[in-house]
């Protein structure tokens, strides 16, 4: 007997119902599969993400309002990505020589809005 006519004549005397929760339990677990595998990548996307890097300008001391800025005033620190304002200034020769706006406290990072 050819070997697919066998299978093909075992399958047919299974009930419906059992070929039924075999395709069911089939497409469960390569959906579970599947799931898993992209929470994988997403978690490792979030990972690399959070830990990106960039430079930032921030006051070594407290800045009293009406005051501008000189070199000894400020630092370029790194900062993670999430955590560094829109409007935050990224390099020193932007911030130097403006005036503040308002009194910016000790290790805060200096913003557009801060200064005039």
């Amino acid at each position: 007997m050819n070997p697919l006519r066998y299978i093909l004549s075992t399958v047919s005397r299974i009930p419906p119902a059992v070929i039924l929760l075999i395709i069911i339990g089939l497409a469960v677990l390569t959906s579970m599969i599947v799931t898993d595998k992209v929470s994988q990548e997403e978690n490792r996307l979030q990972a690399e993400q959070s830990s990106r890097t960039e430079y930032v300008v921030m006051s070594a001391d407290a800045i009293p309002a009406s005051t501008e800025i000189d070199k000894t005033m400020i630092v370029q620190r790194r900062a993670l990505e999430k955590e560094i304002w829109s409007d935050a200034i990224k390099s020193k020769a932007n911030a130097v020589g403006r005036v503040t706006e308002k009194a910016i406290p000790a290790h805060s990072q200096i913003r557009e809005c801060d200064l005039q």
